[in-house]
């Protein structure tokens, strides 16, 4: 054992003497180097972004979308159908520098000074987060930053994933007879009209990609017998818009229902209590045809539905709300039951998305006694 360890610290010697180090034995060893942060060049940044054909918003093309293009392009888009066709091109960069923590700078020559306050913007992008890019503006002397989310084409199970993550996706506009979208057995791609027959359903067979959240799809419908207004059909093929982002909470699609055929649909939301109640306090429902308004507020942790005879000018009830109840399933009904008389059952038909319309149905004893349409106003607080 002795000789070993001589053995040991004549090697250690003849190793020190011959310049070697030993941090082990160091009280003091140096640090590794921190990393350099040095980002990447604008040529590097570009060569991530322009592999998108555009950078979507959560409000998808309802919203300006943004190109990178060419060497150093970038583009606010508002080309899409409907939409202004004034679009924005920087294309003279002045400078580009990089700010640290995946945050670069860049000003270009501003030919749009009636619509940007600056030219100077600001992207933060982790080639980690490939398809995620944090946006920066000016605005009133501030800098406002947005999430931009690259569009990618989405093959035809990943379009079925997103639809049937709702039970129904239901029309912008309308309460009772609107148009829907739904999933069946995972993977048919179903369309109607609610509160008719009218009803398409089949299978998704190609989706081609269009740019722009915007997809081509052929639908593979069979054949249908007849029911009520809808007279029935042979088998057949036909090709919609759909427009979709797993980034955005609304879809867009091309109905068979005239006379708009495009039409923009959102998720079937149920709401508690207090979250209705935000949507509809504040706002004066008048009558269409019975001269009565309607409003809703909360008083002391309490719901009230208020009623008022405009032909009287007088205050005709006010109503506590015991509880309701979203009925649901395509349909915008919550059903609200009056405090102190369980058999009073108000049926409101009220879409949030298109909040200015509301319709009413009151039941007693389980019969319907009185209905109303109503349109709203703001009014204050």
């Amino acid at each position: 054992m002795k000789r070993l360890l001589m053995l040991f610290l004549t090697v250690v010697m003849v190793m020190g003497l011959a310049g070697c180090e030993f941090p082990w034995f160091s009280p003091n060893p140096k640090p590794d180097p921190e990393p350099v942060d040095a980002g990447l060049t604008q040529q590097e940044l570009w060569d991530y972004l322009d592999n998108y054909n555009c950078f979507t918003t959560i409000e998808g093309v309802r919203d300006p979308v943004f190109i990178f293009e060419n060497d150093n392009d970038f583009v606010v888009d508002f080309s899409f159908e409907g939409f202004s066709e004034e679009n924005f091109y920087f294309t003279e960069l002045l400078s580009f520098s990089y700010e640290g923590n995946d945050l670069y700078k860049l000003e270009y020559e501003n030919p749009y000074e009636w619509a940007f306050e600056s030219s100077v913007f600001y992207f933060e992008f982790n080639p980690e987060r490939y398809n995620t890019v944090i946006y920066g503006c000016y605005d009133k002397g501030e800098i406002y930053y947005r999430s931009l989310f690259g569009d990618e084409a989405l093959t035809i199970d990943q379009i079925l994933t997103i639809l049937g993550k709702y039970d129904y996706w239901l029309e912008e506009e309308g309460v009772t007879s609107h148009s829907f979208v739904t999933i069946e057995d995972d993977d048919m791609f179903c369309h109607g009209l609610m509160n008719s027959s009218f009803y398409r359903n089949g299978t998704i067979i190609k989706a081609e990609f269009k740019g722009l959240t915007t997809y081509e799809i052929t639908i593979d419908y069979p054949a249908r017998a007849a029911t009520g207004m809808d007279e029935g059909y042979e088998a057949y093929c036909k090709t919609h818009k759909l427009v979709i982002s797993p980034y955005v909470g609304f879809i867009g699609f091309e109905t068979d229902v005239m006379p708009y055929k495009f039409k923009w649909f959102y998720p079937e939301t149920e709401f508690t209590m207090y979250e209705l109640y935000q949507k509809l306090s504040g706002k004066l429902f008048e009558s269409d045809e019975s001269g009565l308004e309607y409003g809703f507020y909360i008083e002391d942790e309490k719901y009230y539905i208020e009623v008022h005879d405009t032909n009287t000018i007088a205050l005709t009830a006010v109503h506590e709300v015991a509880s309701i109840e979203y009925l649901g399933n395509g349909w915008h009904i919550y059903e609200f039951t009056i405090a102190g008389d369980g058999n009073v059952k108000w049926w409101i038909y009220y879409n949030h998305i298109d909040w200015r319309h509301l319709e009413i149905a009151i039941y007693s004893n389980e019969e319907l006694t009185f209905t109303d349409k109503a349109t709203a106003s703001y009014i204050n607080h």
